[in-house]
């Protein structure tokens, strides 16, 4: 299961097909604040793919506030911002990536299959 969580509308609902053509079931979601609550809702989550800058909450810190509740799970950060530096210089988690936009969707799939993969081989 992937939550997704991506403030365009058009960029969330393309996302959002084409993980569940690749056959994973995914919540998507609007915002931080509805991301949250999803996850509140529904526990089991894979994998978080978030935008990286949203209003109100960053997807770095929504993944946070989700990991302290659940425990670490795998995310990518996507973003097309080139002010991210401290994503790019490689300060995220062994189980966090982070992708440019844009990209091809089997950019996507393909590290999305990777690090649910490495989650499932930890346990």
């Amino acid at each position: 299961r992937v939550l997704l969580v991506e403030d365009e509308p058009l960029v969330r609902r393309l996302l959002e097909q084409r993980l569940a053509r690749a056959g994973y079931q995914v919540v998507a979601a609007a915002d931080a604040s509805e991301a949250l609550a999803r996850s509140e809702r529904e526990h089991a989550f894979d994998l978080i793919v978030t935008d990286v800058v949203m209003a109100r909450m960053s997807g770095p810190e929504l993944a946070a506030e989700i990991e302290s509740r659940l425990g670490p799970i795998a995310t990518v950060f996507m973003s097309g911002h080139t002010d991210l530096e401290a994503i790019r210089a490689g300060k995220l988690a062994p189980h966090q990536r982070f992708m440019p936009k844009p990209f091809a969707p089997a950019e996507l799939l393909a590290l999305v299959r990777e690090l649910i993969e490495s989650a499932r081989a930890k346990r």
